[in-house]
């Protein structure tokens, strides 16, 4: 593990005594390349009190050298210290970020993914301050979802329908919505360190993290405060990322099944008629489908052919956006 104690003598927009040291973690697996532009939104930032850890989840090919040097060569005065910390074996997602959080100093903590970058340069002060106003451990804003190398930008997340109701719903109504869709960006997430201290991922699950929090959160009537303002830039590639949903990767389908059985299916007595049958469609979907003979899955899509009507069409929307922006 390197620390280092950066110095501190660039201007800064905020005076750092009224700032609390909020950590940024970057988390990195296999994808070193994209880690400066990453680093470089985080020097950008006008908040002027950041810790900077860095951690690699066991890739194959992390230089930490490389790191260290670009590090010294382009941080500015708002870094006051910077951390790396590299796994000797893969932990996942979820384990990942929990042990990061136990490096962390910070009085928040906020998460990006290697090759993400802050939206522009006050995003971090502005989450910062809006954490500060609420009460709750978790507050999430918008993200920008764009290309790999975010060169184009492709739609909001969540869109400004999505935002009134995460904003006006009371948390059981929230629930229901999100048994049906996940209109909450992770990607946009800030956390006190106090979450973790009490909490914590759910480390029953290796890569899903912030699904079953959002339902565990509002189902336990706990509000999921939104800042209406994009804070992050959020890099998608490879057509299952572009054009796919959790409910389609092979990557995320035990931790999938998991959520819905533990965080769903036990409170189908909360849903409507109309909700329960969707999620007896997912659930399905997940669990069984692939193994069913032809039969049995033309019975399936005769009995749900409203839903799967419903989720083709949302998927060719997504198909569509991304196009047009890449045309």
């Amino acid at each position: 593990m390197f620390a280092e104690n950066m110095k501190s003598g660039q201007n800064n927009t905020v005076p750092s005594n009224n700032c609390p040291l909020v950590s940024v973690a970057v988390l990195t697996y296999n994808n070193q390349i994209n880690i400066y532009r990453t680093l470089d939104s985080v020097f950008f930032q006008d908040y002027p009190n950041i810790e900077l850890i860095i951690s690699d989840d066991a890739s194959r090919d992390f230089d930490e050298q490389n790191i260290i040097k670009y590090i010294e060569k382009k941080s500015q005065g708002n870094v006051r210290n910077v951390t790396i910390n590299v796994n000797k074996t893969n932990l996942g997602t979820v384990a990942h970020a929990n042990r990061v959080a136990r490096l962390c100093n910070g009085e928040y903590i906020k998460f990006l993914a290697c090759g993400d970058a802050f939206y522009e340069r006050a995003s971090l002060s502005r989450l910062q301050q809006f954490a500060e106003s609420r009460t709750e451990n978790v507050v999430v804003s918008i993200s920008l979802v764009c290309s790999e190398e975010l060169s184009k930008e492709y739609y909001l997340f969540p869109n400004a329908r999505r935002v009134r109701i995460i904003k006006n719903k009371a948390p059981d109504e929230l629930y229901t919505v999100l048994v049906f869709s996940n209109i909450i960006s992770s990607v946009g997430m800030l956390l006190r360190k106090q979450f973790f201290d009490t909490n914590g991922f759910d480390e029953q699950y290796r890569y899903l993290e912030d699904f079953p929090l959002w339902l565990s959160l509002s189902r336990n009537g706990v509000k999921i405060p939104i800042l209406d303002s994009i804070t992050v830039k959020y890099g998608i590639g490879g057509n299952s990322s572009r054009f796919g949903t959790a409910f389609e990767s092979q990557l995320l389908r035990e931790d999938m099944i998991l959520c819905y059985e533990k965080e769903i299916i036990p409170y189908l007595n909360r849903l409507s008629l109309i909700n329960r049958e969707f999620v007896n469609y997912q659930y399905i979907k997940l669990k069984s489908y692939e193994n069913m003979d032809k039969y049995s899955k033309l019975l399936f899509r005769g009995r749900y052919l409203f839903f799967d009507l419903y989720v083709q069409l949302k998927k060719k929307i997504k198909k569509s956006i991304v196009r047009k922006r890449d045309a």
